[in-house]
């Protein structure tokens, strides 16, 4: 694997969103958004129609986050087949499940339509398919039970791709698009009339009340309601156990493979998705999967290895133009929480959306906005967050959650390397210190940044992303810059530097 380009996202080389000001003083409104990707911005975009005065709150830039880095399925089908949705929450359930993505996808379409969005808004099929005999009957059985739940589902033996199949899940009218055009184009709508979209604005604390109030380094809004739409929750949160943070990556390619447009996902385990874009200027393949557990890959560019491996063996693959990860959070029972937050008032979240966070991000919004507006909603006992949990759940919330202590054990009783020494420039490596662990990053320059290892959301020890250039919390998803600036996840603070003598850092 050579002659790669560094990470980082393709869309964003695409479009680019004007300077929003960042928060100072005291503001009010009537929703305060905190996050500025897809949902809060669809958010926002839902409640200014309806009346409501609105002020998104983005730490980084609109788009910085996972919105930034998705490849924008846009699909009814979920990460957890259908087959045991309708087994954990009936075949009611199930129903609604899918009738709240469909209508997601609907009202994408008409965003897109309304506000006369240039973003590549493409109706295509998807196929779930499978190179394996042995798994078609899995494939018959999603079919059934997305019949069940009201999906157009039929089975097919024509996949449309350059490479052996035996069966395939079909289904129409799905969509995909380019995430950040969308994105940037609804965000437009929002500043102005009493509502605003402030950036790098990083939150250091939400109250909850009457008024609530969300405050900054540098400022505070006040307002009746607050929506976290932060991918998970930021700070110390009841729903930090069930939902589990998960790193996905993706490789675009050039080849000279004709595929018809779609949607293509496959039952391996690691599992693989496929679609075309246009983006960087031209047409690419888009190749994505290898998920992992934030932090607990200790080669992380293993996954980009094993993907361009992948990659070649099913397609003729001329380059690679582009590569990217992006971070999921799986909930426990296979569905996203959506709604109140659990224990308070005035405060609502949207966590927990799998790969599929376009259609569950256009659920979020309107189903919040509904809430907020005080209107009823069909789905708000399905995903609320304060919803009785499936027992079928209970296996997967005791296995993230057993994971978790295992990490915060295991990893204080190691490191990577003894000597600051053996860290290569560019790299980062817990090091074992006087009784102690350090986190140390070599810049290019040679200069060592020394931090405290342990993630300030709930003290566990970060691991080195050798990929993204970046610490990683392997038990929430909290994520740092080499130096130990926050990126993102739930830690509200950044690591700590600390202090060595000069004999220990110099030693070799």
């Amino acid at each position: 694997m050579t002659n790669l380009p560094k990470p980082g996202s393709l869309w964003r080389q695409d479009v680019e969103f004007p300077p929003m000001p960042a928060l100072q003083g005291a503001v009010h409104v009537d929703v305060a958004i905190v996050g500025g990707g897809i949902t809060g911005i669809t958010a926002a975009y839902l409640l200014k129609q309806a009346g409501k005065r609105v002020a998104v709150i983005e730490a980084h830039r609109v788009g910085a986050g996972v919105t930034g880095e998705t490849t924008a399925h846009i699909s009814a089908l979920l990460d957890t087949r259908y087959y045991n949705i309708e087994s954990d929450f009936g075949k009611d359930g199930a129903k609604l499940a899918a009738q709240s993505q469909n209508e997601a996808i609907e009202q994408i379409a008409h965003i897109v339509r309304d506000l006369q969005i240039e973003c590549d808004f493409t109706r295509v099929p998807v196929y779930l398919y499978t190179e394996q005999p042995q798994a078609v009957d899995e494939i018959k059985q999603e079919i059934e039970a997305a019949r069940r739940a009201g999906l157009n589902a039929a089975y097919t033996e024509q996949i449309p791709l350059p490479f052996s199949t035996k069966g395939a899940l079909w289904l129409p009218d799905q969509a995909q698009f380019h995430p950040l055009r969308y994105l940037f184009q609804v965000a437009a709508a929002i500043p102005g009339g009493g509502s605003h979209i402030f950036e790098h604005s990083r939150i250091q604390d939400i109250q909850d009340g009457s008024p609530c109030q969300v405050k900054t380094e540098e400022g505070s809004v006040t307002a009746d309601t607050v929506i976290m739409a932060t991918n998970v929750p930021p700070g110390l949160h009841v729903v930090d156990t069930e939902v589990a943070p998960y790193r996905s990556y993706v490789m675009a390619l050039r080849t000279d493979d004709i595929i018809p447009e779609g949607l293509y996902w496959d039952t391996e385990d690691p599992y693989h998705y496929i679609r075309w874009a246009n983006t960087g200027g031209e047409r690419v393949l888009l190749v994505g999967g290898y998920d992992h557990k934030v932090g607990q890959n200790d080669d992380t560019e293993s996954a980009y290895r094993a993907l361009y491996e992948y990659a070649q063996r099913h397609f003729q693959v001329n380059a690679v133009v582009g590569r990217w990860s992006g971070q999921t959070y799986e909930p426990a029972d296979s569905l996203a929480y959506i709604g109140l937050s659990p224990g308070a008032e005035h405060v609502y979240l949207a966590t927990g959306y799998g790969g599929l966070g376009m259609t569950y991000s256009n659920v979020a919004a309107r189903l919040l906005t509904d809430l907020i507006m005080g209107r009823p909603n069909p789905y708000a006992d399905l995903y609320s967050p304060a919803r009785i949990k499936p027992l079928a759940s209970a296996v997967d919330f005791v296995r993230e959650n057993v994971n978790v202590m295992k990490r915060f054990v295991g990893d204080r009783l190691s490191s990577e390397v003894d000597s600051f020494a053996d860290i290569p420039t560019g790299e980062g490596r817990i090091v074992g210190s006087a009784n102690a662990q350090i986190a140390a990053y070599r810049d290019e320059s040679g200069e060592l940044h020394m931090l405290s290892p342990v993630c300030p959301h709930m003290k566990c020890i970060v691991q080195w992303n050798s990929a993204e250039k970046s610490w990683d919390c392997p038990c929430h998803g909290g994520r740092f810059t080499p130096t130990g600036d926050w990126i993102e996840g739930p830690p509200a603070h950044n690591l700590t530097p600390v202090q060595v003598k000069s004999e220990q850092s110099d030693q070799s």
